[in-house]
């Protein structure tokens, strides 16, 4: 009997000490996350996405817009790959390579690979920003950080 009582707290005591220790890790990633400081946040993602948009009323040719929107994208992956890598953000892991996808079909638009269809940097645009808006979805049903 006194050994299974033992047994019992040993235990309780090592998953006190389990939960003790990814608590402080959850507080140690979520302190190193880039969106919880809006300076951070607003160079990373906020102004090359206004960038980007305001790119298309400027009147600028359809490869200098598509341009402005490769270094936008380039700009937001490289953001999400070091916030990634900062706190384990599970948003980040995923929509850093969408945005690095967003920057390769963008800059080959501006290169002219596919010529100069009016609704292709549309479709780059849109879907990039379906994919990054979709990677929120775990966070919301699973967790946060990894």
């Amino acid at each position: 009997m006194q050994r299974g009582q033992r047994g019992q707290r040993r235990l309780r005591k090592l998953r006190r000490d389990r939960d003790q220790v990814s608590n402080t890790n959850d507080l140690a990633t979520r302190s190193a996350d880039l969106l919880r400081s809006p300076v951070s946040a607003f160079l990373w993602w906020c102004l090359p996405l206004a960038l980007g948009v305001l790119a298309q009323p400027l009147g600028l040719p359809y490869r200098a817009t598509a341009s402005v929107w490769t270094l936008s994208f380039a700009w937001m992956a490289t953001g999400c790959f070091l916030n990634a890598r900062r706190c384990h953000r599970i948003h980040c892991l995923i929509s850093g390579p969408a945005f690095l996808a967003g920057a390769v079909g963008a800059g080959m638009l501006a290169m002219g690979a596919f010529g100069t269809n009016s609704h292709a940097l549309s479709y780059v645009i849109s879907s990039t920003f379906a994919v990054v808006m979709a990677s929120f979805v775990p966070e919301i049903f699973w967790r946060k950080y990894f």
